[in-house]
């Protein structure tokens, strides 16, 4: 997709993470990723219910937008994206991805949303969402973290993440997610 039709408008942004002086705290239980939390003008998670009532009558694309610590920009965008109710453990669909980022939030199609305090991964052992501090449609953990805290650039596992953009698992600096009808996009 074109920056001019980025740059149009017509998104909303439903998780926003970026380097700030005082960080929000994305280690938080089902109840506050189910109503969201943070703000606009700093950091947020939009919350569950509000990405299925988004994403359940009309279908969205996805975009995610990531920087890295040394100012290099990707981006990865999704054909669709819904989120499921509360009854189906807000379950993620993606479509076909495109961009320049690498597809590692393809390898979380099909998984239930996990919090610290209700573990619907698939690992065996552990609860993924619990080892990481952050709420998300883990895997076996992941190959995608962007609710995982924010860290100064390393290689770390347990900052955020974005394993096709960097497999050394250097952390992210910011990362955007952000949806928009179909029906308007221009790709």
């Amino acid at each position: 997709m074109g920056e001019k039709d980025v740059n149009e408008g017509g998104w909303t942004v439903v998780l926003l993470r970026r380097a700030l002086s005082t960080q929000v705290n994305f280690n938080r239980g089902w109840h506050d990723y189910r109503i969201g939390f943070g703000s606009p003008d700093t950091e947020y998670w939009i919350g569950n219910d509000m990405l299925h009532a988004l994403t359940n009558g009309v279908t969205q694309v996805l975009r995610v937008d990531m920087t890295d610590w040394d100012g290099e920009s990707r981006y990865q965008e999704y054909s669709s994206f819904h989120v499921a109710d509360e009854e189906h453990e807000y379950s993620l669909r993606l479509g076909t991805g495109s961009g320049n980022a690498g597809d590692a939030l393809k390898n979380h199609d099909n998984m239930l949303f996990s919090t610290p305090d209700r573990d619907n991964d698939t690992h065996k052992s552990r609860n993924c969402a619990a080892k990481y501090g952050s709420g998300f449609w883990f895997l076996n953990c992941y190959f995608t973290s962007p609710t995982n805290p924010l860290l100064s650039k390393e290689k770390n596992e347990n900052g955020i993440n974005w394993n096709t953009f960097n497999s050394a698992k250097t952390t992210l600096k910011n990362v955007t997610f952000k949806v928009k009808p179909a029906m308007c996009y221009r790709g």
